[in-house]
C-alpha cells in the first residue's frame, strides 16, 4: 500500500487510468505486482472491483515494511494505520488523496463528478494520509470534501 509521490489533476477520467498511474509508480520504485487507485465513482466503487486479501497490507517506511492493516476486513474497519509513505517509502504526512470513497469501500457523495472535472465549484471526498488509528481513522479515506481544482494524490493497493 503507498500514497503516490505524484499529484494528479481530479479529471483523470475513468478509474483504470488512476490504477494505472499507480502500477507506472510501482514500476517506477521497483515494486513487484498489481496495484490498484483506492477511487470509486458512481458506477463502480473500490469495494467491488478489488480483490479482498486475507493477508495483510503493507506501507514501506524506507525499507521497513509496517502493516497497515491484517486484511481486506482490517482495512475497511475504519482502524488503519496511516498511509503516508510513497512507492519509494518516503514519508509525505498529510497530503490531498483522491478517493471518492468511503473508509468501508464504497463510493462518497462527491468525486468530481465521476473524475471528470477541475472545477472549483465541485468537490471530492479526500483522504487524510497522515490519519491512522486513534486519529480519526476513518479519516484515510475520506477527511474533508476539497474542490476540484485541487491537486491530489493516490493511494494504491496491491492486489
Amino acid at each position: 500500500v503507498f500514497l503516490t509521490s505524484t499529484t494528479h489533476a481530479a479529471n483523470f477520467g475513468a478509474l483504470t487510468n488512476a490504477d494505472a498511474v499507480c502500477n507506472a509508480r510501482a514500476q517506477a520504485a521497483g515494486l513487484f505486482g498489481t496495484y490498484m487507485a483506492w477511487v470509486s465513482s458512481t458506477t463502480s466503487n473500490i469495494a467491488a472491483r478489488s480483490a479482498h486479501s486475507t493477508f495483510m497490507y503493507y506501507r514501506m517506511d524506507g525499507t521497513t515494511p509496517v502493516v497497515v492493516a491484517a486484511n481486506w476486513a482490517d482495512l475497511i474497519d475504519g482502524t488503519t494505520v496511516a498511509i503516508a509513505t510513497d512507492e519509494n517509502g518516503t514519508v509525505r504526512g498529510y497530503e490531498s488523496v483522491f478517493t471518492g470513497t468511503e473508509y468501508n469501500g464504497v463510493v462518497a457523495a462527491n468525486n468530481c463528478s465521476n473524475w471528470s472535472t477541475v472545477a472549483a465549484n465541485v468537490t471530492f471526498a479526500t483522504g487524510n494520509s497522515s490519519a491512522g488509528a486513534g486519529q480519526g481513522a476513518p479519516n484515510w479515506s475520506h477527511y474533508w470534501d476539497y474542490n476540484c481544482s485541487t491537486l491530489g494524490r493516490f493511494y494504491c493497493i496491491q492486489q
